[in-house]
């Protein structure tokens, strides 16, 4: 397996990927809550 790189962001790009990251968390659970009670 190739070695992972390692990258560095910069400090906005982490604030962005951590916003995005609740707002995609908030969004699926949403989702889950308001879907119906059926088996899929």
């Amino acid at each position: 397996m190739p070695k992972s790189v390692n990258r560095s962001y910069s400090r906005y790009t982490e604030e962005a990927i951590a916003l995005f990251s609740r707002l995609i968390r908030a969004a699926r659970l949403e989702r889950k809550l308001s879907a119906p009670l059926t088996k899929s």
